[in-house]
């Protein structure tokens, strides 16, 4: 059992009827003092746990993500890029297989972190690798620029994704789902709705902040509380 949002006791002994808890069940916060953690675990009877956690294969944890944080995501890809090694595959598969299927697995963690630099410089290492040796083993030589390889086509480049610029693009997560649902189901929702959405998202972004610096997040709420009702 996760928590990270705001409980009252009334609010806790509600939630212990939605089903019986288990021996494996834990309480985990965000944003919460140790009085209302308190509250909470003596209420549900569900002991507290400790960040950092792993949850669906991403890791949370209260502080900025590090690099360390990042091995599973690393030993993935490596794990990929080594089970094509033996295929002898072309420049045109290994660029497809980059594209696609190292496409995919970076996406589901830069759809939810900004990822450290040093994760993103060793993901484009191992590909940038891949791409023009087929191995991660030994010296390569890329007789393109790894930038260059990442323009898009009709500039001269490969149009394989720049990491970098696409996990700041994919963290935006509501106006993504805007254009998606916009240009592929001809849904649209009104600038009024998408923005309270947004304004939402920052404020539970600010209140992550709490466990490592109180005292500037509830000055950063206060602000944004107090844009919030002036708008």
């Amino acid at each position: 059992m996760i928590r990270t949002e705001r409980f009252s006791c009334s609010q806790a002994q509600a939630a212990l009827l939605t089903r019986l808890p288990t021996p494996e069940d834990i309480t985990k916060t965000i944003g919460l003092t140790e009085p209302e953690i308190e509250t909470i675990v003596s209420t549900s009877g569900i002991p507290a746990g400790s960040f950092p956690i792993r949850y669906l294969g991403l890791p949370l944890n209260t502080r900025k993500l590090s690099l360390a944080n990042c091995e599973p995501l690393l030993q993935q890809i490596k794990s990929k890029i080594n089970s094509w090694t033996s295929k002898y595959l072309s420049f045109a598969g290994r660029q497809v297989l980059i594209s696609t299927v190292i496409g995919g697995i970076t996406n589901f963690w830069s759809g939810a972190f900004i990822l450290p630099k040093e994760c993103i410089n060793l993901i484009d290492k191992m590909c940038n690798a891949f791409l023009w040796k087929g191995t991660l083993e030994g010296k390569y030589v890329a007789r393109v620029a790894w930038e260059k390889v990442t323009t898009p086509r009709q500039n001269g480049g490969l149009g394989l994704r720049n990491l970098a610029l696409w996990n700041r693009t994919s963290t935006i997560y509501e106006l993504w789902w805007e254009r998606n649902e916009r240009m592929h189901q001809g849904k649209y929702r009104s600038t009024d709705s998408l923005w309270k959405r947004i304004k939402s998202m920052i404020k539970n972004k600010i209140s992550a902040l709490r466990p490592e610096n109180n005292t500037a997040a509830s000055a950063i709420l206060q602000f944004w509380f107090s844009l919030d009702e002036t708008s």
